[in-house]
């Protein structure tokens, strides 16, 4: 019933909005001033396999089992300010107005460290295509407040399903879509205890997977 159901969202999206190739990703929109627009790319590759993403809330972002995570880093000072990833929901009602804990770590020896930025948003959602496990992939587009970020500096962010106001409360809802070849560090999760596990391994194929998002904002020339 739910695959049925979840095609019927795909198709829906897919008359309302031209979605961008996976090996384009998009670039999350911005404006004005002098400065140059700019985005680090790390789209869905399909049909790569989902990890767990999940906190209880936003409020208490303690991971519920496990939270993935993933490094950044732009080549100029800026700050970003919208967001894109891609993920699969494991009950078709979490397409509908539920927000997702965004954060931001500094890096220490490819790990995530000290958390730097928080965010609770809620995306817009488009149906993309199936992944290796067939399940649908969505991709996910929202602004986020700005966060400056220093040129070359790693950065860590982590996407997770807001547990207690998703589709059904104390259940995995969404998983973040993986994607390959890694870039910079290894991806991994953190648990609840506060412990990086890396790296992640996709069980379609046995190589390793990052994490696949879009991150956007404005930069100097």
């Amino acid at each position: 019933m739910y695959l049925g159901h979840l095609l019927a969202i795909g198709s829906s999206f897919l008359a309302a909005f031209v979605i961008p190739a996976p090996d384009q990703g998009g670039t999350p929109g911005g404006g004005g001033g002098t400065a140059m627009l700019g985005a680090y790319r790390q789209p869905w590759t399909p049909p790569a396999h989902s990890w767990e993403a999940r906190v209880h809330s936003c409020a208490n972002p303690i991971p519920f089992d496990l939270a993935a995570v993933d490094d950044f880093s732009f080549p100029k000072d800026g700050k970003i300010a919208r967001l894109r990833w891609w993920g699969v929901l494991l009950d078709p009602n979490q397409a509908n107005d539920h927000p997702y804990y965004v954060a931001i770590y500094s890096d220490n020896a490819c790990a995530p460290d000290a958390l730097l930025y928080e965010a609770c948003v809620i995306p817009q959602v488009e149906f993309v295509d199936v992944d290796c496990h067939g399940d649908l992939v969505f991709v996910f587009s929202a602004k986020i407040p700005e966060f400056q970020v220093t040129a070359d500096a790693r950065y860590w962010i982590q996407i997770s399903e807001n547990d207690q106001q998703s589709a059904n409360v104390g259940q995995e809802d969404f998983r973040w879509s993986g994607r390959q070849p890694v870039r910079g560090c290894e991806a991994g999760q953190i648990d609840s205890k506060g412990i990086f596990h890396a790296p992640l391994v996709d069980v379609c194929n046995d190589q390793r997977d990052d994490m696949s998002f879009v991150i956007g904002g404005k930069f100097l020339p």
